[in-house]
């Protein structure tokens, strides 16, 4: 047991780091954009079917929404026991007005899945103890230890404290559990690599179906069974061992494939294709090359994603990378060792340079850095105590930027700050919303001009409908939300009217007109990077950049004329220079973490100028 507290500690801390952030923006929970999890759950409860259709709820594989579900159920057993609710009836309303019920427990799960990851670390680096490493044998033993539990303490602490792997493991996002379970393939792997024995092939094969039956991303961690039936023991000199590979592989996959349509994609199988697929109505995405369960993937190569991401990876995980570098080779010459590394890798080259460069899409492979990251740790202890105390100093970094999130990610985001000026002096007249702004309480006459715009939804119709029964009284504020009204193309730099618009607002050629047709006289100002010397979208005079590839390849993004507003806003809440797109990913935490206080975006309140 004694054995076992360092390993323990090390995960006492990664839990830490993970549940101390773990309520940002709550009584909210509209601030985190991908609540999959959350709808699939509740769909499944509301339907009484273990198989919806895919893309009725969600897009998403169904494993995580069925871990949700037995915590769901005990909620509502809790309740009915304590008389908190007579009926489902009852808890599911109890649930739209109050969403962070159920939003809590699935930040929860993930960040306890997260723990995984360390625990993968620590299972793969320590796998080394059984490798026959001679001359791992005959070095001198570090901490007093011998070297491979050494290195696998290295390897679980850079887990634990992987900047990138802890901000994916405060929100209901399934990023987080797909890498956990990854890394946690290559356990098995490993043991593959030094017994060839059919069941560890087979561990690898179903934890990676568990990352697969997480997210579609996790679909390439069968990948990570093909590396450990490549550099498998047994080669393929004679033709018995060209059999027992070739049997060994197929079953692999077919326990990968029975897994994955087991507890992730079993709608398919009574219900066909998904209904949607996300974002197939995503202005500012070039069209899809493949999509894999509603989920799309263009595969065309883009270089600028490499400039972007590697940055992004060098901002969130500067150490990680840096010892990953110093351990390459030494990992690659480890057969425990060899499968996560060069898995990481490959994902990363393949992720690093597709179109879409979202920073999330590196997780895996960073995280997985944290392998051959264990070496470098272990090489640079091993320099002498001059090395050794530096090596201390590197490994406290993401220690301090990681505890540096979860203590921003607690403190009250800014738009809960701009609600709490709006609701205490209304502005007279509509006020419109940029995108990623509060979202308030709507009266009655904001969620009537909603719906000449699209169907409301659960919530919006039970908020409607107590107000007209006269149970709330009606919020303070009028507003819109752009969200409602234009699509935007973050990447290409433009924006345009949303299709479909009501007839009576359909005449309207410039944002200004529609504004005025609306009556609006306040917006609601959103930038998430005041520090990039670009103006918000809606008030950015400048032309938009050349679409790459798609319907309009070769001519400028589509770009509405810029909002007419007065010079200076009434009020502003956030930083006038800093990256500010938490409680999202960042493009650089490295400084930009240091630059804010509180999650969420700079808000300013102007007044539209004269018409």
């Amino acid at each position: 047991m004694k054995r076992l507290l360092p390993l323990l500690a090390i995960l006492a801390l990664a839990a830490g780091l993970r549940l101390f952030g773990i309520g940002h923006g709550f009584p909210r929970t509209e601030y985190v954009p991908d609540t999959h999890i959350v709808r699939g759950a509740l769909g499944m409860a509301q339907e009484k079917s273990l198989v919806p259709p895919a893309g009725r709820y969600s897009t998403y594989p169904y494993l995580l929404p069925y871990a949700l579900l037995p915590i769901y159920a005990g909620q509502y057993g809790l309740g009915r026991a304590t008389g908190e609710w007579g009926g489902a009836e009852e808890f599911g309303q109890r649930i739209l007005l109050e969403p962070e019920r159920v939003h809590r427990p699935a930040r929860i799960l993930v960040a306890l899945l997260g723990l995984l990851l360390p625990l993968a670390a620590y299972l793969v680096l320590v796998e080394r103890r059984v490798d026959g490493a001679a001359a791992d044998r005959a070095s001198p033993p570090p901490l007093g230890e011998d070297r491979e539990r050494c290195t696998a303490l290295f390897g679980a602490y850079l887990a634990a404290t992987c900047l990138l792997a802890v901000h994916f493991s405060v929100q209901e996002r399934p990023w987080g559990p797909v890498t956990a379970f990854g890394l946690l393939a290559c356990w098995p792997a490993a043991r593959y690599l030094r017994t060839g024995r059919l069941g560890a092939l087979v561990a690898t094969a179903v934890l990676g179906a568990a990352a697969a039956a997480s997210h579609q991303a996790g679909l390439p961690m069968l990948g990570i069974a093909g590396l450990a039936w490549l550099f498998g023991p047994r080669g393929f000199r004679s033709k018995d061992d060209v059999s027992t590979r070739l049997v060994h592989g197929a079953v692999a996959v077919a326990a990968f494939a029975l897994v994955a349509v087991a507890v992730g994609y079993n709608a398919a199988l009574v219900h066909g294709a998904p209904e949607a697929i996300a974002g197939e109505d995503d202005l500012s995405g070039p069209e899809a090359d493949l999509s894999l369960g509603g989920q799309s993937i263009v595969l065309d190569i883009r270089w600028a994603s490499l400039a972007r991401l590697s940055k992004a990876m060098i901002g969130y995980d500067p150490v990680l990378c840096l010892l990953a570098l110093v351990g390459l080779v030494a990992a690659l010459r480890s057969r425990a060792a060899r499968v996560p590394t060069v898995f990481a890798l490959l994902w990363l080259a393949f992720f690093t340079t597709n179109q879409n460069d979202h920073v999330r899409y590196i997780l895996p492979g960073l995280a997985f850095l944290s392998v051959p990251a264990a070496f470098g740790a272990r090489i640079l202890y091993e320099r002498g105590a001059f090395v050794r105390g530096l090596l201390y100093a590197l490994l406290l970094i993401p220690l301090v930027q990681s505890a540096r999130l979860a203590w921003v990610l607690s403190n009250e985001d800014t738009r809960a700050v701009a609600a709490r000026l709006l609701e205490a002096d209304p502005p007279t007249g509509v006020l419109a919303i940029d995108r990623y702004g509060p979202v308030l309480d709507p009266n009655r006459r904001s969620l009537e001009r909603t719906a000449q715009w699209r169907d409301l939804g659960a919530r919006e119709r039970a908020q409607l409908a107590r107000l007209e029964a006269g149970v709330l009284s009606d919020g303070p504020v009028d507003s819109i939300s752009f969200a409602e009204l234009f699509v935007f193309d973050e990447r290409h730099r433009g924006w345009d009217f949303t299709a479909g618009r009501p007839p009576e607002f359909a005449a309207p050629t410039d944002p200004n007109a529609l504004l005025d047709a609306l009556g609006v006289e306040w917006v609601l100002v959103v930038d998430r990077d005041t520090a990039d010397g670009r103006a918000p979208l809606p008030v950015d005079p400048e032309p938009a950049l050349v679409v790459e590839r798609g319907a309009g390849a070769g001519s400028p993004a589509p770009k509405l004329a810029p909002l007419r507003l007065e010079q200076e806003p009434v009020w502003e809440v956030g930083e006038p220079a800093a990256e500010q797109r938490l409680p999202t990913e960042l493009d650089f935490p490295l400084t930009s973490l240091w630059k804010v206080t509180r999650p969420g975006p700079h808000l300013a309140l102007y007044r539209r100028a004269d018409r």
